[in-house]
């Protein structure tokens, strides 16, 4: 059974019970008096390098381009004093990011509705809007689509403990090898964000693929008097099918990846950060040490012995209603030369990024 046809009953239930609660006001008073509305718009200048592309006998040419990379809308509030809303969509994907309703049952809040995964750390929880460059496991080596369907239970435990159950869809479902069973049942999260004043631990354990597949992330992070810090360190078994006789049998690719950010903010004037992310996959035939051969159609294919590097600043004098940033980034991995020539070889892109976000 799909997740989005379990949500939506769900959904009438949880309606029926707020509506029969709400005896001193009408939902629809309630949620008019208390609804916000929250707007987020990120536009940006970049200039690519190209390196990723540079060989011996050649030099790419750089290109400068203008994008919007968010244009969100949110709206929340509360249907009542036990139920609320949450909705936004982002015009620059054309994607809703989330759309649910959560109400309290006791000590358990339980959630239905479009929502994030949680996966990927924190840096995954972070507000993508403020997120100036994704590490490679957050851009494209997570097992599941960012925001799905599903059911979510959470209660507080020294912070926050979630179960998700959602559906088993993976951004790269279309890649996958003869034998995945995406889609036979649910996949499932369990999440728990500490918060010890201040020092905030994390732990996400997920399967997906049927079970045959599965991950752990380990993170912590501090915001404290203008500083904002965060490492993740996340292993992730991705179960390939290979022909055993008749049948299938699991060999897992294990990846590894590790994020540290670190940013000040000198309160209202500038937000300097660092980031530095690493991504490696061990193959389970033989670990190879290279991407192959790089080309104009892979462009940086850095998904394997990949290093990414961040730095750069927001300027705070309007605080998050106008940020101005200015950063540099570098994605390196390291590549099999040519194809007569399998020597290793590290070729990084470097980029240069101009761009205004906004809040409010």
């Amino acid at each position: 059974m799909k997740i989005s046809n379990v949500c939506f009953a769900t959904l009438v239930g949880l309606g029926l019970t707020s509506a029969a609660m709400a005896a001193e006001a009408t939902p629809l008073q309630t949620m008019t008096k208390s609804s916000k509305l929250k707007v987020e718009v990120r536009t940006e200048l970049e200039n690519n390098d190209h390196g990723e592309l540079k060989t011996e006998d050649s030099t790419p040419s750089a290109t400068t381009r203008m994008s919007l990379k968010a244009m969100k809308l949110g709206l929340s509030g509360d249907v009542n004093s036990k139920v609320k809303y949450k909705y936004r969509y982002n015009f620059a994907t054309n994607r809703l990011d989330y759309g649910y309703v959560a109400g309290e049952m006791g000590p358990v809040s339980l959630l239905v509705g479009q929502n994030k995964v949680l996966q990927g750390g924190w840096e995954q929880q972070e507000n993508s809007t403020m997120l100036i460059n994704k590490s490679t496991y957050n851009n494209k080596g997570m097992p599941l689509l960012g925001y799905q369907p599903m059911i979510q239970a959470s209660m507080e435990l020294a912070g926050t403990l979630a179960l998700q159950v959602t559906n088993d869809q993976t951004a790269a479902k279309a890649s996958w090898a003869t034998g995945k069973e995406a889609d036979k049942q649910p996949a499932m999260v369990l999440a728990w964000m500490g918060d010890f004043n201040g020092i905030m631990p994390l732990i996400q354990i997920g399967q997906y693929d049927y079970t045959h597949s599965r991950w752990i992330a380990l993170g912590v992070k501090t915001s404290m008097k203008g500083l904002d810090a965060r490492f993740d360190y996340i292993m992730d078994s991705q179960s390939e099918k290979t022909p055993d006789g008749t049948n299938f049998k699991d060999e897992f690719n294990e990846v590894s990846t590790m994020t540290l950010y670190v940013g000040y903010e000198v309160k209202g004037t500038v937000k300097p950060y660092l980031s530095v992310s690493t991504y490696d996959v061990k193959q389970h035939t033989s670990d190879a040490k290279t991407n192959g051969i790089i080309d104009a159609a892979e462009g940086a294919n850095s998904a394997d012995n990949a290093m990414d590097l961040s730095v750069g600043t927001h300027v705070m004098l309007w605080d998050e209603s106008l940020m101005p940033y200015v950063a540099y980034v570098s994605k390196s991995g390291t590549f099999t030369k040519s194809a007569t020539d399998d020597a290793e070889v590290t070729r990084t892109q470097s980029k240069m990024l101009l761009g205004v976000a906004s809040i409010f």
